[in-house]
């Protein structure tokens, strides 16, 4: 079946070029030599992971590393490093690194260029590891396959405190559909759990705040605690996620909102994600360009926005490329 086939078609993909690129800070890339090179030239290492997707990562690029005081400093002391790393650490994400490798600072977020200036002053002055950098975790192997009454107890506990009853959906201010949470919600509900019911309906019922209403397809979250400020970032592994929920609640509860939801999200996947060499892209940019963001562009209908050009996809290998502007497509239009 189409749906099943999208589910189940989401494929990695190698980084297109970059539309963000900025010329005032030297990048080297991530290689076997660099702390060699770091120890003879006496410099730090200062490590830019970002994702081609990620609106936060470009806001640094535009003021951050465009910042005279900053570009100075890191062409003084620093070896700067650019990695594009697309999973779900927090992007950007910024690590500073001794000539020797070991972590002096790391910092998840977005960094204004007074506080890079700071930072990167600080290290200077003074290069032992910062309170950012703490012990890794202790991971202590399970002696057993199955959960002890305590930790089942636990679950269900944690389960039950991180969901707000006002609003719905479980998590912190970042809102989006927790998919873990909702699944367990869901199995409960089919069981005839009242409560489990209420939970996973309000959930999905304010997640579709979160689709785009012109292209389909859903946004990574909102943010400000609410259901209605998206980030505007389109990662597949979220369209698998949504597609599959609102699935199974129309299977479920036969609601006709949960399968337009569904069939969203699918149009989405094959009229934007879908790429020549039949793969599918990873993501779409949450913004057009420097001067036009999210904000702006989402706001468009379907004619103002292919009239503008189409946010950055992530590619496959094999995706023929076509120019549109200064961004690129895997010929989508």
């Amino acid at each position: 079946m189409k749906l099943v086939r999208i589910v189940a078609f989401a494929v990695a993909c190698l980084a297109s070029p970059p539309a963000f690129a900025a010329d005032l800070v030297k990048w080297s890339d991530w290689g076997d030599d660099l702390f060699a090179r770091a120890t003879v030239e006496k410099r730090f290492v200062i490590l830019d992971l970002e994702a081609v997707w990620c609106h936060w990562c470009h806001v640094m690029e535009k003021t951050t590393y465009t910042d005279v005081e900053v570009t100075k400093l890191l062409d003084s002391k620093y070896l700067p490093v650019r990695v594009d790393q697309d999973a779900d650490w927090g992007w950007p994400a910024t690590i500073i690194f001794a000539p020797d490798g070991s972590e002096i600072a790391k910092i998840r977020g977005y960094i204004e260029p007074e506080r890079m200036q700071a930072l990167l002053k600080a290290v200077i002055d003074d290069p032992s590891p910062g309170p950012s950098v703490r012990e890794a975790f202790e991971v202590r192997p399970s002696t057993s396959a199955f959960l002890t009454k305590a930790q089942r107890a636990e679950l269900v506990r944690n389960y039950d405190e991180s969901y707000e009853e006002t609003i719905g959906g479980w998590g912190d201010s970042q809102k989006y559909i927790d998919a873990d949470s909702l699944d367990y919600a869901m199995s409960r509900a089919e069981t005839g759990d009242a409560l489990a019911t209420k939970r996973a309906r309000q959930t999905l019922d304010v997640a579709i705040a979160l689709i785009d209403p012109v292209w389909g397809g859903v946004f990574q979250y909102s943010e400000a605690g609410s259901w209605d400020h998206p980030h505007f970032e389109k990662i597949i592994s979220f369209q698998a996620q949504y597609l599959r929920q609102y699935s199974q609640a129309y299977a479920l509860w036969k609601d006709p909102k949960y399968l337009a939801a569904a069939r969203d999200i699918e149009r989405y996947l094959e009229n934007f994600l879908l790429a020549p060499a039949g793969a599918f892209y990873v993501s779409q940019d949450a913004d057009l360009d420097h001067e036009t963001d999210g904000h702006k562009f989402y706001a468009f209908d379907d004619a103002a926005r292919r009239k503008l050009g189409m946010p950055l996809h992530r590619q496959e290998p094999l995706c023929a490329r076509k120019r549109l502007g200064d961004q690129w497509t895997g010929g989508l239009l």
